[in-house]
């Protein structure tokens, strides 16, 4: 079975707003490289995190499960979790999970909203 490796992950942050940017894949291998990302960003909770999937061309169910961790400890916070531009692939696994009734998804969010000031890569 092929083992990723491979995961980036760029944080930007917007006043109240915070945008993860992933590229490459998203698995059991990288979990938890997205998880510690979650947890930094969450030390000053924001009103949204997004996490734009646009670029993510893998993501099995460990995957899946650092989203709903990041979904529940937002809500606990009365903050959100939007998920953008997930390929296919992606929107596939989250809507056979049932997941889709929980997650807020939405389609690829354009450069100009995705925009922020103080990019900071996470590798």
């Amino acid at each position: 079975m092929p083992v990723s490796l491979y995961l980036a992950v760029t944080t930007c942050h917007c006043g109240r707003q915070s945008v993860l940017s992933l590229q490459g894949e998203l698995d059991v291998c990288t979990k938890d490289q997205l998880r510690r990302a979650i947890s930094s960003v969450l030390r000053h909770p924001p009103r949204l995190l997004v996490v734009d999937l646009s670029a993510l061309g893998f993501m099995d169910c460990s995957g899946l499960s650092v989203l709903v961790w990041a979904h529940q400890r937002l809500a606990n916070q009365e903050c959100q979790l939007l998920i953008s531009g997930a390929q296919p692939i992606v929107q596939r696994l989250i809507h056979l999970t049932g997941l889709d009734m929980q997650l807020q998804l939405s389609a690829a969010l354009s450069r100009s909203e995705l925009a922020c000031q103080r990019p900071m890569e996470l590798a």
